[in-house]
């Protein structure tokens, strides 16, 4: 079993009096210390901006969302930086909001970052939730599964071919014919998605039992397309730090899941910094990286 973190480059839950340069110091940290942590993977989440007055609902975990003054660094530039930092480490996006930019754009950031990172880059995608965030860059809320889906495709040309509509677009990535997509969201547009599109379902907050159920669902897709079960990976992001030890990580490799991702506590850098520590402590995470006894 794979295990990841989310660096909070989203909030983190951090007070509103914290300067920018402490967030992106604190995000940066994590990040160096996930990797000498024995972590396998590490991610950043993706949004340009937050309503003041939201009328979306957050469609995952309960709650609210999040509140309007949350500092946001940029995931590209986030994992570009630890791209120069890390040498072992998964750099994951969970996701990107592809609907927020131009596919091309997309392309060109995630090729570079492969590139810088050696081929370490994992590319999660999801349609988006809030509407408000997707107007303000003008993109159409009610189409923005047909969007992701067409950009999806873009993406996986642009990766495998360096060309799009006669243009070229270059460097391709490191990993070919391109990074892993893994598909985020819930429901059944997503599970279609993913059996057509994408290599993983990266599925959000979900429980054991409500996962098994969307694993059936997946696998009744596959079958219907003609695609190898085996062939899509499983992974559950979101789970927070305090709840997740061995008993959780053998219930979840009984499912057949890749890979668990953990949230961290916000408030403080100590809490989520002993909090990643006491995870990798847990399931000793150091001792995979070394090598076998004689």
């Amino acid at each position: 079993m794979r295990i990841g973190v989310a660096l909070g480059n989203i909030g983190l839950a951090l007070p509103t009096s914290t300067r920018p340069e402490e967030h992106a110091d604190l995000v940066l940290r994590l990040g160096d210390e996930a990797e000498r942590l024995g972590y396998d993977s590490v991610w950043v989440g993706d949004h340009l901006a937050l309503p003041r007055e939201p009328s979306s609902p957050y469609p995952y975990g309960g709650g609210g969302g999040m509140p309007p003054d949350t500092s946001m660094l940029d995931p590209f530039a986030v994992l570009a930086a630890l791209a120069g930092r890390t040498t072992r480490v998964r750099l994951g996006f969970g996701v990107v909001v592809l609907p927020l930019r131009h596919p091309v754009v997309v392309a060109k950031l995630v090729a570079t970052i492969d590139a810088l990172s050696h081929g370490r880059v994992v590319l999660g995608v999801g349609a988006g939730w809030l509407a408000e965030e997707l107007a303000l860059v003008g993109a159409d809320f009610a189409g923005r599964g047909a969007a992701t889906d067409a950009a999806l495709r873009l993406l996986c040309r642009a990766f495998a071919d360096g060309e799009v509509d006669g243009m070229t677009l270059l460097p391709t990535p490191v990993q070919r014919p391109g990074p892993p997509v893994w598909i985020g969201g819930a429901g059944p547009r997503v599970v279609r998605r993913v059996v057509e599109l994408g290599d993983a379902w990266d599925a959000p907050h979900a429980d054991p039992q409500e996962l098994a159920a969307g694993i059936a669902r997946l696998r009744d897709a596959c079958a219907a397309a003609g695609r190898d079960p085996s062939t899509v990976e499983v992974a559950v992001r979101g789970i927070r730090a305090r709840d997740l030890g061995p008993e959780l990580v053998d219930t979840y490799a009984a499912l057949g899941v890749a890979e668990l991702g953990i949230r961290l506590p916000g408030g403080s850098p100590a809490k989520a910094l002993d909090a990643l520590a006491a995870v990798a402590d847990r399931l000793d995470l150091a001792r995979r990286g070394r090598p076998p006894e004689a």
